[in-house]
């Protein structure tokens, strides 16, 4: 990215780096932010309340949201979750493209990106950050990307998801400006060493302070080595360059400024000198070494050495509640601050003015070098790119958009809430099949049908007690009071063909064979026999003739009784037949048991339900009667 040959800051002179912002690119100066993750710019209306003759360039230029129809607007938050330093400041966030890569091929033009933006006023921050962390904080509230996480979706802006990084250093040879390489690093702004360290759980650089020594040397070459701070479990500091300051222990701090003979100004919160002491310690050769490991039971160390020339920073109007005489007058100060807890251990951008920092998010690891200063360093650069690890979450090489860690999420969310929807239709679906089976099982059916005993028999009594239970409603046809009613009928006397008393045409004067006459043993059970309520009885009278009686029965199951006798001659023939006939039945009665001679039906008496061969014999009687 492109570095400013000039210097910024109410609290130091630091190098900055150039970003544009908007559809209609609208360009100011940024300090880059190690630990926050959002691009911070100063709003249109950031020199309002601000007496300074030349405001706007002094705080790098103003960003004017309703210039650009990019611009989407997402209402004020607190920027001081993601990572501003130690500071309260809220900003007024959006989305809109930005531009960070100016020295590019006329053929792809400048790199560009969408991300998200916040605007502000507030001289809390003088100018705007450029944020370079990979996470944002879950109490931002914000789903918006950051720029780190378009750079990981978005292949086509950057090589991979990587950074190196240096503050530049006003006071060595005329002015080293800031670099600051997305993708990769500068090989020549460091010198290499074999140490690495891993990023913390939220994505930071974090270090273990080991100790901070102090070496003076007099004019006569003899040296003098203070140690500071001593290794300590919570001894975990943050290399966060939104800060100006080393955010110390208290202990630590009053170490310094015994050390040094500085004083505590309680109005700035600041370490100022008394009369003297800085033109002394800018004249003497005093410089502060930093043991930095990975964690604090770490063997390797990375050493970075500053001068004192590194921490001689001043404040500016308006610094918070520095009010000088004259807005042109300055006051020097030691860049060290109390920390209030070990949350707030900072190692901020007075460090990187001599460190060169390089990170990897794809590898989860970070490097401290130590930056070196040569004429070389202002005109050239040797650009390493760093390539993405085998297996790399990044999207393809061709691709051109990417999704933010919030769309990303939303997909996820998306997929499983489809999931369950068609879960919960196949669930529907069985419940429906289901209760249709139900519903035909319990329709009405014939009771003799036997297809009510089949269909149930393949079921338990479980399953059949729970259908019970879940399906309660009795279903019962329409009806209505209505009784019912009988037309009168005519009652029809049934009765056998005969002759009418007083009369013998009706029959032949032919004398009738006895054989024809013989009885029908009718065999049934006595509660299935029902008497007609007419019927004829043949019997012998004295003479050997037969008579006919007509019997006549009032009511069914009765005993009939005999109302008429008509004569039948015989001849002697007849009647031998006839005995004899007689005797071969009583002989094949005897045989029959008590039960059988009480339900032998009488002569002419008929019987409901007969067997087949009894109906047979009593037609072949009627026949041969009728004959």
């Amino acid at each position: 990215m492109d570095s400013t040959t000039d210097w910024f800051g109410d609290d130091g002179q630091w190098g900055a780096v150039y970003i544009a912002v908007g559809d209609d690119p609208q360009a100011f100066v940024v300090l880059p932010n190690t630990a926050g993750v959002d691009i911070l710019a100063v709003d249109g209306s950031g020199c309002d309340d601000v007496d300074t003759s030349d405001c706007s360039s002094q705080r790098g230029g103003l960003f004017e949201s309703d210039n650009s129809t990019t611009w989407k607007p997402y209402g004020f938050r607190e920027a001081s979750f993601n990572g501003i330093g130690l500071a309260t400041l809220y900003a007024d966030y959006g989305s809109d493209y930005v531009t960070f890569n100016f020295n590019v091929d006329e053929d792809t033009g400048p790199s560009n990106i969408s991300s998200s933006v916040g605007t502000f006023n507030s001289t809390v921050s003088w100018i705007g950050s450029f944020g370079l962390g990979l996470y944002r904080s879950e109490l931002s509230n914000l789903s918006l990307p950051t720029f780190m996480e378009s750079i990981w979706d978005n292949r086509s802006a950057a090589p991979s998801c990587s950074y190196g990084y240096t503050a530049g250093a006003y006071y060595r040879l005329k002015g080293v400006p800031a670099s600051l390489t997305i993708g990769g690093f500068d090989q020549l702004r460091f010198e290499p060493n074999p140490v690495s360290f891993n990023l913390s759980f939220q994505g930071w650089p974090v270090v273990s302070l080991s100790s901070i020594e102090v070496l003076s040397i007099d004019k006569d070459d003899n040296s003098t080595t203070i140690s500071l701070l001593e290794a300590s479990i919570d001894s975990y500091f943050t290399l966060d360059s939104s800060t100006s300051y080393i955010w110390l222990p208290g202990a630590t701090c009053d170490e310094f400024s015994q050390a040094l003979n500085l004083t505590y100004n309680e109005t700035l919160a600041l370490y100022t000198y008394p009369d003297g002491v800085h033109d002394y310690l800018a004249s003497s050769n005093v410089s502060f070494t930093f043991a930095i490991t990975d964690t604090s039971t770490s063997l390797d160390s990375v050493n970075i050495t500053l001068p004192f020339s590194a921490l001689d920073q001043y404040i500016t109007y308006p610094y918070p509640n520095f009010y000088p005489p004259e807005i042109s007058q300055s006051l020097p100060y030691f860049p060290i601050r109390r920390a209030s807890s070990s949350n707030e251990y900072r190692i901020g951008r007075v460090f990187f003015q001599e460190a060169y920092l390089v990170v990897d998010y794809e590898r989860n690891n970070f490097s401290v070098y130590q930056a070196t200063f040569d004429d070389s360093v202002i005109t050239d650069t040797n650009i390493i790119i760093i390539e993405p690890p085998p297996g790399s979450l990044y999207p393809g090489e061709n691709s051109t958009e990417g999704l933010s860690q919030g769309s990303r999420a939303g997909i996820v969310v998306g997929s499983l809430v489809g999931f369950m929807l068609i879960i919960a239709l196949i669930w529907w679906f069985f419940l429906r099949n289901r209760y249709q089976l139900s519903v035909r099982r319990r329709e009405p059916k014939p009771k003799d049908s036997k297809d009510d005993i089949s269909a149930n028999q393949g079921l338990s009594i479980v399953p059949r007690r729970w259908l019970n239970w879940r399906h309660r409603t009795h279903i019962e046809l329409e009806g209505d009071n209505t009784q019912p009613s009988e037309l009168p009928a005519t009652r029809f006397v049934h009765e056998l063909p005969g002759s009418i008393p007083g009369t013998t045409d009706q029959h032949p004067s032919t004398p009738v064979p006895k054989q024809n006459l013989r009885r029908s043993a009718i065999s049934t059970a006595a509660s299935s026999t029902v008497s007609l309520s007419s019927a004829a009885r043949m019997s012998e009278s004295s003479d050997g003739s037969f008579d006919e009686e007509e019997l006549v029965s009032p009511r069914p199951n009765s005993r009939p009784s005999s109302i008429a006798k008509h004569h039948f001659p015989t001849t002697n023939e007849t009647a031998e037949t006839n005995h004899g006939n007689e005797d071969e039945n009583n002989n094949g009665s005897e045989t029959e048991s008590k039960a059988d001679q009480r339900t032998r039906t009488q002569p002419g008496e008929i019987v409901l339900g007969p067997s087949a061969s009894t109906y047979t014999s009593k037609r072949r009687s009627d026949d041969q009667f009728s004959s």
